[in-house]
């Protein structure tokens, strides 16, 4: 989308709709892009990618919107959606004074193509061929002065008033720090990811709940590939930009969906691997459709979406907050689509890892602190409570496994979970616990497969989310619900291991493969799992998760 500037607003052009976000009021409204026409003394920064949204800090920090200046096609998911990563960003100040902004050139109207302040207005430059050229503007230019004359009056006497009882140096420090962590969070990290025609905050399979939905609203079957029929309907969970978008979301017009872009922080990957040859395929590819006709490739993916809540960092993040959220929260799901007979198969498993969902913290006032309970049995039940309340609507059915360690610093805590666990008694909470550093002492991570052939039975009940063009062929019922104390390293093990089990399963299903995994994708499954951990470890603790994920397990 192109981003123009004019003395009153920055205006976001894409299609036929426009965003104006006044620079005395900060008031955001949507406009036909026709109006630019009307604006006489405006200019083209360039083009961006999309909004994420607005930034402030009270008198701190004057309003800024955040918009995407590069972003990456990650790939394509169900061979019609490409997923995108953000690069870098630019940061866009409220304020009238003309900021040079960072932008990519604008191939239409050149960089920062200004317009010169002569009677020639810009309008008659975009529009050159467009009945709106007949339109009059003084009566828009009456209103513009109006309200220039009065908002930024009352604006500059609070500024000047603002800027009295704080030190001017001290502010312009922390405007400079803050401004350098917003781009250090977006262009160094690879976290962030969107998608113009596909929900990333909803599994498989929530998206196929959401679009029956939509088409009982519609009263018509369609799939779901424009971002304003399905952006109200995302996972609250996951949308990390949300609050960022509220002024926007607030004006609750239809013609303000253009403009809100769902992000995720997490991590995407997506492969396309090559189908066994047919003589090495135990079950034809015909037992997908009754014929032959697919695609030689197919693509596997991993999607991890990083909660938004009781989000933070190692040790200044741990347990459980009141209202049932949990530090550390990430849904993680493996995809495997292929075409056949010029229908889409998907098939999709979902696990969640998240901290103890019990009230307990980790001083870190010196390497490796001892865990400790902060409040009352009671009180922790409660949040407890509420924890698995939201996470059986969501998935049904919650297998825990727990690697917390029985004996030494972590058993304080591995011995509250199991208590608030029984304690709850819910016939659709499973609980296995699994002292991951006893059983796998020196580097034997092979003995994973303990708890995987422990657990083998719940895998085959839970199933996968099996899909096609005409529908659902089966769902999930449940979620695997992993921990450590860290939710890192050793929860990625584990998750990769029950992973794998899984993608056995979902490919003979497919009629793509039998037994194990071929070498080729064997490697690209654990790579993909090994990167996934990394990421998250990156966002929590700062540090990449050990490559303990290159084993067989």
């Amino acid at each position: 989308m192109e981003v123009f500037r004019s003395e009153m607003f920055y205006i976001f052009v894409r299609n036929e709709s426009s965003l104006w976000w006044n620079r005395v009021t900060g008031e955001f409204s949507v406009r036909s892009a026709w109006d630019l026409s009307d604006i006489e003394d405006i200019e083209c920064l360039g083009v961006t990618e999309g909004i994420i949204g607005k930034v402030e800090h009270s008198n701190i920090y004057d309003p800024r919107l955040i918009v995407i200046k590069e972003s990456v096609p990650m790939g394509q998911i169900y061979f019609h959606h490409t997923i995108y990563k953000i690069k870098s960003i630019s940061i866009i100040n409220l304020g009238t004074t003309n900021q040079e902004v960072d932008l990519l050139p604008c191939t239409k109207h050149g960089s920062s193509a200004s317009i010169n302040r002569s009677n020639k207005k810009m309008g008659g430059r975009l529009f050159e061929n467009s009945a709106f050229l007949n339109k009059t503007v003084g009566a828009v230019k009456n209103v513009s002065n109006t309200i220039k004359s009065t908002t930024q009056q009352a604006a500059t006497q609070v500024k000047q008033t603002v800027k009295k009882q704080r030190d001017p140096k001290v502010a312009e420090r922390f405007e400079k720090r803050l401004t350098d962590e917003l781009h250090k969070i977006f262009d160094d990290s690879d976290s962030f990811y969107y998608c113009r025609t596909l929900d990333l905050t909803n599994s498989l399979q929530r998206q196929y709940d959401i679009e029956k939905i939509l088409d009982a609203e519609e009263g018509v079957s369609k799939p779901v590939t424009d971002l304003t029929r399905w952006w109200k309907h995302v996972d609250d969970r996951f949308f990390w930009n949300k609050f960022m978008l509220k002024d926007i979301v607030a004006l609750e017009s239809p013609c303000c969906d253009e403009w809100v872009l769902p992000i995720i922080q997490g991590f995407i990957h997506l492969s396309q691997i090559a189908c066994d040859p047919p003589d090495a395929n135990p079950l034809n590819t015909a037992s997908l459709s009754g014929s032959s006709t697919c695609d030689e490739t197919f693509t596997l993916g991993v999607i991890s979406r990083r909660s938004r809540y009781q989000a933070g960092t190692r040790y200044n993040r741990r347990g459980i907050e009141p209202d049932g959220k949990v530090a550390n929260y990430v849904e993680t799901e493996q995809i495997v689509s292929i075409v056949c007979s010029d229908s889409i198969h998907r098939a999709s498993f979902v696990q969640v890892r998240g901290s103890v969902p019990i009230f307990w913290s980790q001083p870190d006032y010196k390497f490796r602190p001892p865990p400790r309970l902060d409040r009352t049995e009671e009180e922790s039940q409660a949040a407890f409570r509420k924890h698995f309340e939201e996470e059986l609507k969501i998935y049904k059915q919650v297998c825990i496994v727990n690697l917390v360690e029985q004996q030494g610093r972590e058993r304080i805590i591995w011995e509250a979970y199991g208590n608030h666990v029984l304690k709850y008694n819910s016939p659709d909470v499973i609980y296995a616990t699994f002292d991951f550093h006893e059983y796998c002492r020196g580097m034997h991570y092979e003995n994973v497969s303990i708890l995987i052939n422990a657990i083998a039975d719940v895998i085959e009940d839970m199933r996968f989310c099996w899909r096609d063009n005409r529908g659902l062929i089966c769902e999930q019922n449940g979620v695997f619900r992993v921990n450590c104390i860290d939710c890192l390293d050793r929860t990625n093990v584990v998750q990769t291991a029950i992973a794998k089990l899984v993608l056995e399963l979902q490919l003979r299903r497919l009629g793509l493969g039998g037994g194990g995994l071929p070498a080729a994708l064997r490697q690209a499954f654990l790579s993909m799992w090994a990167d996934n951990g990394d990421v998250i470890s990156r966002q929590y603790a700062g540090t990449k998760a050990l490559k303990i994920l290159l084993v067989d397990v």
